[in-house]
């Protein structure tokens, strides 16, 4: 039988305050703090940053593109987007063309 409680936050803290997006980006904020980064740097990261890294992992994994857009809860086609290209894979572009161009 469904329930009629009204729908809550998955996350609570031991306090029992709930975890908000506003909290969770002063928790990512601060551990990048903690790592000697600058606030400055610390404050092109936040809640979005995990979407983005779940994306790009999901896709360096080789998981389809249509798990990749429901996991994220995308209904459109904007996934792609969030989908980084690792460092390395990039250096390794220019040597693979020069290579080819040689053959």
């Amino acid at each position: 039988m469904p329930t009629t409680d009204p729908p809550r936050p998955l996350f609570t803290l031991s306090s029992g305050k709930f975890l908000t997006r506003s909290r969770l980006t002063n928790v990512i904020r601060r551990l990048l703090r903690a790592t000697g980064l600058s606030m400055q740097e610390a404050k092109r990261y936040g809640t979005h940053s995990l979407r983005i890294g779940a994306a790009t992992d999901a896709a360096a994994l080789g998981l389809p593109s249509w798990l990749i857009q429901a996991a994220g809860r995308w209904k459109s086609a904007a996934y792609p987007r969030y989908i980084r290209s690792p460092r390395k894979a990039l250096m390794r572009v220019a040597p693979a063309l020069a290579a080819q161009a040689q053959s």
